[in-house]
């Protein structure tokens, strides 16, 4: 039997169309972590992929459409209440205008910018291979 502590989350580093931009959210006040900064995204529920999780968790939560695609990065972390471990996909912003239906604010943000927000802890390995891209440039 699997611990219902152990979670699987999927989010979205999701690129601005004509910018070098990437859109984060930021959670709701009553929550866990209230009012972080984070890629957006949730929970895999039973029997979906999560490429199927992704596209569904955006569209409740931001109303937008984005196309999944390959592994940006994985991260893990071990909160009091539970264990996450976070599978953020690069996306590519498609269709519908970004709304902050299940989230407090949203913003399209430079590399540099992401780099200066305080995010959740399983989001290292997405900031520091940010970090390591940016550098390159």
């Amino acid at each position: 039997m699997s611990d219902p502590r152990r979670i699987v989350v999927v989010a979205g580093l999701i690129s601005h169309a004509t910018e070098p931009l990437y859109l984060l959210t930021r959670r709701l006040a009553g929550g866990h972590l209230p009012l972080c900064w984070e890629f957006p995204g949730g929970k895999i529920e039973a029997g979906e992929s999560p490429e199927v999780a992704l596209t569904r968790e955006l569209a409740e939560e931001l109303g937008i459409e984005v196309e999944v695609g390959e592994v940006f990065a994985v991260g893990h972390h071990v909160y009091p209440e539970k264990e996450v471990l976070l599978l953020v996909y690069q996306c590519g912003h498609v269709g519908g205008e970004p709304q902050c239906l299940e989230v407090t604010e949203l913003r399209w943000l430079s590399i540099a910018e992401i780099l200066e927000l305080p995010l959740p802890p399983a989001d290292a390995p997405v900031v520091a291979r940010l970090r390591r891209e940016a550098s390159l440039r």
